[in-house]
């Protein structure tokens, strides 16, 4: 998962796991794009969001996700 200031007050995520993909939705993040495989195969999304809602949201993923590598 990364995410970065998108300006504006705004920050966007890219995230190639979709539990991400459904806490980024019910947060109320609009899904900015999305990343396919030659094969046509959906592997990550990118979604944009009030800047306090991502970093609430990598806050709950990483409570949910300790020992797992994701940092709030």
């Amino acid at each position: 998962m990364q995410t970065w200031d998108y300006g504006e007050g705004r920050a966007a995520l890219h995230s190639e796991d979709s539990a991400v993909w459904e806490a980024a939705r019910k947060a109320g993040l609009k899904q900015a794009g999305e990343y396919r495989r030659k094969d046509g195969v959906l592997f990550a999304r990118q979604f944009v969001g009030d800047k306090e809602k991502v970093r609430a949201l990598i806050r709950e993923i990483g409570d949910r996700e300790i020992g797992k590598g994701v940092k709030a």
